[in-house]
């Protein structure tokens, strides 16, 4: 059967939402599910595609539609289940994110609720379900059924918890903002009194950010008391993100805007917006420079407490502000801080390529998300030296 998707598809074509995709293992030139969980930690599933907000920094919508396409839950649960069955029962979901069409997301969990309660000897009984989430929508029912059906972790992604900053950031298709600060704390106390841990993330130097907000940022973060608390510094600026576009717009072709940061820039990083080039030269300018040279984009809230040489160069490095982000820290909750990391400043890092913890927690069989072991990383670390 195949499913027409609420809006039109390219070409008029209509998309397969109800077949059931075959997860194999050891299959000769197909991917190896199970050799993916035993490197890694972790399978996946995607209930639904697309996104229907509009955060500026975020590019899902490009990549994935503005509406939301979902499959449907018998081909999910059958899918989540032959994970299982390979014994591959640490499973994230890919969605963007997985409580939007909240409606959906409680059918799923709903149904591996039943098939468990229907068969004990179902492999749904060693489900261990990763999700992240948006603050909103997020009612005691979703946290009761996310315990039910086996939820390893919630990653919850409020970004900041600043009104200024998040107005116009964190927004739907309509520009409207769609959650609070206090939704926040709700989803934190369902996912505490149900035993589910926590990830918090948050992103720190987006426009309008000061030393100020922050500082409150970090505090009220912290208070939420989340198993882990993560922190990033700085924003990569995509073609098609809304953040990308206005940039591209400020720059005008002919200026750099402030804030505008690349590791590797050798020169001012100015900017055209998509009506003075051609696609190929708009989306490539994002990635490299007028010479050819690798040079992706970021972007750091130039209100921050760096100096002027730092704020006037287009490889400036924010080592001030990771300085204040590590000083505002308590040292009593570093054991469940994830922070941005500079040479010399801590033996921690965070950073997923070639980490060190990482690897060493899957050559020692570690499975799950990474945060969920980081509180113990000394311990860990320890244990396999």
């Amino acid at each position: 059967m195949r499913q027409v998707l609420p809006f039109a598809a390219p070409g008029g074509e209509a998309v397969n939402t109800s077949t059931t995709y075959v997860r194999r293992s050891a299959t000769p030139h197909k991917v190896d599910n199970e050799r993916y969980y035993r490197t890694g930690g972790l399978g996946n599933i995607l209930t639904k595609n697309g996104c229907v907000y509009a955060c500026s920094h975020c590019v899902e919508p490009d990549a994935k539609g503005t509406q939301f396409t979902r499959r449907e839950v018998a081909a999910v649960v059958d899918e989540i289940e032959s994970l299982t069955d390979q014994g591959i029962y640490d499973v994230h979901t890919t969605d963007s994110e997985f409580n939007l069409a909240v409606a959906h997301t409680k059918a799923v969990l709903t149904e591996i609720v039943r098939r468990k309660s229907a068969d004990p000897a179902t492999s749904l009984h060693g489900l261990r379900l990763w999700v992240y989430v948006q603050p909103t929508p997020f009612d005691e029912e979703l946290a009761t059924l996310l315990a039910e059906a086996g939820c390893g972790g919630i990653n919850l992604a409020p970004d900041h918890v600043h009104d200024d900053v998040l107005d116009g950031w964190k927004v739907t298709g309509g520009g409207r903002r769609y959650y609070t600060f206090e939704d926040t704390q709700r989803v934190c106390s369902f996912a505490r009194e149900r035993g589910i841990p926590t990830m918090v993330e948050v992103l720190l130097g987006m426009p309008g950010e000061t030393a100020d907000t922050m500082r409150e940022c970090v505090k009220r973060t912290l208070d939420l008391g989340a198993t882990v608390t993560g922190y990033s510094l700085g924003i990569r600026a995509f073609p098609y993100s809304p953040l990308g576009i206005q940039l591209a717009q400020d720059c005008d072709g002919i200026r750099t805007v402030r804030g505008l940061q690349s590791n590797t820039a050798r020169e001012p990083i100015v900017l055209r917006p998509k009506g003075q080039c051609s696609t190929v030269e708009y989306e490539r300018q994002f990635m490299f420079d007028r010479h050819g040279r690798y040079r992706p984009v970021y972007f750091l809230s130039p209100e921050l407490p760096e100096d002027r040489e730092t704020l006037d160069s287009p490889s400036g490095r924010w080592a001030k502000s990771i300085e204040l982000l590590h000083d505002l820290v308590p040292e009593e909750d570093l054991y469940r801080v994830m922070l941005p990391t500079l040479p010399g400043l801590t033996q921690d890092d965070n950073n997923y390529a070639d980490n060190p913890f990482l690897l060493r927690l899957i050559e020692s069989g570690y499975t799950g998300a990474f945060w969920s072991h980081w509180p113990r990383r000394a311990e860990i670390m320890r244990d396999v030296a």
